[in-house]
């Protein structure tokens, strides 16, 4: 191991996006503020919201100095969100959680040991993060949880672990799916996302994969460590944003990428069919978009078929959205019998 100096870890923040988050950022800062390593700057940039969160924010703010709050009157997305606190983090290393989430205590101490061991083992400071991490089920109490666990089977919780070095060619496979380039999971200087050309405001969807592609094409290596205790925990839930808006992202994310991925030798149109069968499947299954979800199906199907995997995949997919049809149905009759006035004989 070359034995050099590491550079200083004296300026950590942890960024945090937030929009109408009231029922959860108090429990996430308080999370965060737990944690074993705790010289670093937790920054709360509210994007807009028109509920509590500020407040709440504001209310860590008066009582820990380590807590600071930045607002924009206006809401006006993630990603622009997300590039207001790479330019508050400046040169610091930063760490992204989501408002809603949540990490292990020894969450920053294990990346920051870990930072070091690989600036030691490689002498290059273009260095990112990602550590393991548990997928967990819709929190109790939100509108969907019941759906959604009974939808996504308990193959799709659990801990996931990343790979020990990250490469187009494995962003760009089945793999990936796996271990997605899960942003509140990462630590990096915010001076790479800059240099990598920050966040797009016209892809607020799967935003991680994107900067995970630019990071690797501006020399940025991208370690995982893999942990016997995950260190993020990721709560699934329904995509907020409209099924046109994620198609549209998705197929703007290939068009952006072509010539980087036509260079590693990836085949665009079966890995954006992969992603599509995956991913945006998925997507409109959760948000009971039905009709967008066999759209998806149907679109590429004659290119699917002619690939086994894809076409395993699509037949898996087909008797998801059945299943799916099915329980929102039953649901549906159920919220309607419980509503219904109860009849009583004159």
């Amino acid at each position: 191991m070359t034995n050099i100096s590491s550079p200083s870890l004296d300026n950590i923040v942890v960024a945090i996006p937030c929009y109408n988050s009231q029922s959860t950022i108090g429990e996430t800062i308080e999370n965060t503020l737990e944690q074993t390593y705790g010289d670093f700057q937790i920054v709360v940039y509210d994007d807009g919201s028109t509920d509590a969160s500020p407040d709440i924010v504001k209310s860590f703010e008066d009582r820990d100095s380590r807590v600071t709050l930045h607002r924009n009157e206006v809401n006006r997305g993630r990603p622009q969100a997300r590039n207001a606190l790479l330019g508050l983090a400046s040169d610091g290393f930063i760490a992204w959680q989501d408002a809603d989430d949540l990490w292990h205590p020894s969450k920053i101490a294990k990346q920051v040991s870990f930072y070091e061991e690989m600036y030691q083992k490689y002498g290059y400071d273009k260095i990112a993060l990602v550590s393991s991490l548990d997928r967990r089920k819709p929190r109790e109490g939100t509108d969907d949880d019941y759906y959604l666990s009974k939808i996504l089977n308990q193959g799709y919780y659990g801990a996931l672990h990343p790979p020990l070095e990250y490469d187009m060619n494995f962003v760009c496979s089945s793999k990936y799916m796996s271990f997605p380039f899960y942003l509140q999971s990462t630590f990096a200087r915010a001076s790479h996302f800059i240099e990598a050309g920050g966040f797009d405001n016209d892809i607020p969807w799967y935003e991680d994969l994107v900067m995970g592609m630019k990071l690797l094409g501006t020399g940025t290596k991208i370690f995982g460590l893999k942990s016997d205790v995950p260190l993020a925990y990721y709560f699934s839930g329904a995509p907020r944003l409209k099924p046109e808006i994620i198609i549209s992202c998705l197929k703007r994310i290939y068009k952006n990428n072509a010539e980087a991925l036509s260079e590693c030798g990836i085949d665009i149109e079966y890995d954006l069919t992969l992603r599509k069968l995956t991913l945006l499947f998925l997507g409109m299954i959760r948000k009971r978009e039905f009709s967008v979800a066999l759209d998806v199906l149907a679109q590429d199907s004659s290119f699917v078929l002619k690939h086994s995997e894809l076409e395993a995949l699509l037949i898996s997919n087909l008797g998801l959205l059945q299943k799916a049809i099915n329980l929102a149905a039953s649901i549906e009759n159920e919220t309607h019998s419980k509503a219904a006035p109860m009849l009583t004989s004159a």
